[in-house]
This record gives structure tokens, sequence and C-alpha cells, in this order.
């Protein structure tokens, strides 16, 4: 079977469903890579 791989985008500042979600990715789903295509304003968070 491949590389399981995770893609996050358009996170635009939301710093707590952010790590939510990391959190999730690397502890339930057994992903190698995490990959962010964009729109990572965390200037405010």
């Amino acid at each position: 079977m491949g590389r399981k791989i995770a893609v996050i985008t358009d996170v635009h500042g939301n710093s707590s469903a952010l790590r939510a979600v990391i959190h999730d990715i690397e502890s339930e789903l057994d992903v190698e890579h995490i990959y962010c295509l964009g729109d990572m304003d965390l200037i405010h968070a």
C-alpha cells in the first residue's frame, strides 16, 4: 500500500482548529507527511 499523507489548507488563523487537526493526524491516522497548501495566516493566533 502507498504512503499516507495529510493535506491541510485554509487555516486562516484558527489555531485551535489547526491544533485539533494535527493532533488527530498524529494520533489516529498513521500519516507519514503533512502538506500545507497555503492560507496559514497565524499572525493573530
